[in-house]
């Protein structure tokens, strides 16, 4: 069984990344339980950059010098995967810690479940300043609440995992042809784990915990307003294309409360007005096909 992973930067100097100092800091206290483990740095930042003596030989470096998102740099290592014999492909971003025995409790959990081939992923328990956020269950209209913590083992019901910390079986998205290039960034994820859902696939639940800094729980703090507005913009899209009638008129229900609950709770109130305008502009392309949305 062979891992390979991919870390996916943007505007992140090397040696300011969180998941690259937890790797570094795994391969200074045992260098053996990342020597099998092939890690692509994929650098979406305006800034080439290059590594040095303290990453280990089997860190490689690609850096783009424009964003191309998330989708470009997945199948990028997907496809270095495959070349490599890879069985299961990690994705991370610049922003997640790695417990010192990651790589020991995750290869222990895989093996175990390596031969069930309807085993298509592997996540871990994600918090957020000690806030469980992930792995969710997928209720009606797309709405997402987190599952059960401390309760490890396969999911038989529809499950989503933060992409961050996720593992994928290699030939399963080989065979569906890859990441979606659609979902270049925003709500890939989601479609992610859909497309496990939709060919009856089972996620495993890891009893690992790893810790993620969510721009999601600070939006004052950590998401601008234009980013906001491709947030937006992709969740519909995704909703629009994978769920029925009535699930996206939940999801403009769920939209309006969230207008209301953003304009009490943050303080930049553009947030509310910007949900606001995207809400209204999907129910008049409701109204009027070819209008396009916000």
């Amino acid at each position: 069984m062979k891992l390979f992973s991919v870390v996916v930067l943007y505007k992140c100097k090397l040696d300011e990344s969180s998941t690259l100092n937890s790797l570094l800091k795994i391969h200074k206290n045992n260098p053996q339980s990342l020597s099998q483990v092939d890690i692509l740095i994929y650098d979406n930042g305006p800034i080439i950059q290059s590594l040095n003596e303290s990453h280990p030989e089997n860190f490689r470096y690609l850096g783009t010098e424009d964003n191309a998102g998330l989708a470009v740099a997945y199948n990028w290592a997907l496809d270095l995967a495959a070349q490599g014999g890879g069985d299961w492909l990690l994705l991370l971003d610049q922003d997640t810690e790695l417990p010192i025995d990651y790589f020991s409790d995750l290869t222990a959990a895989l093996e175990k479940q390596h031969i069930n081939e309807r085993v298509k992923a592997a996540v871990p328990e994600m918090y957020s300043d000690g806030k469980f956020f992930s792995p969710c269950r997928v209720l009606y209209g797309g709405l997402l609440r987190p599952i059960n913590k401390h309760d490890p083992g396969i999911y038989g019901k529809e499950i989503y995992a933060n992409g961050s910390g996720s593992v994928l079986r290699v030939d399963f998205f080989l065979e569906i042809g890859g990441f979606s290039k659609e979902f270049w960034l925003d709500s890939l994820d989601r479609w992610i784990y859909h497309a496990i859902h939709q060919a009856k696939g089972d996620v495993l639940v890891l009893d690992i915990k790893l810790e993620h800094q969510l721009s999601a729980m600070d939006y004052d703090k950590y998401v601008s307003e234009e980013r906001y507005r491709y947030v937006l913009k992709y969740e519909a899209l995704f909703l629009r294309k994978y769920k029925s009638t009535l699930e996206n008129i939940v999801y403009y229900l769920r939209l309006l409360l969230r207008v209301v609950r953003y304009y009490f709770t943050k303080s930049n109130k553009q947030y509310s007005k910007i949900t606001f305008n995207h809400l209204t502009g999907l129910i008049k392309n409701r109204i009027f096909p070819g209008r396009s949305a916000e």
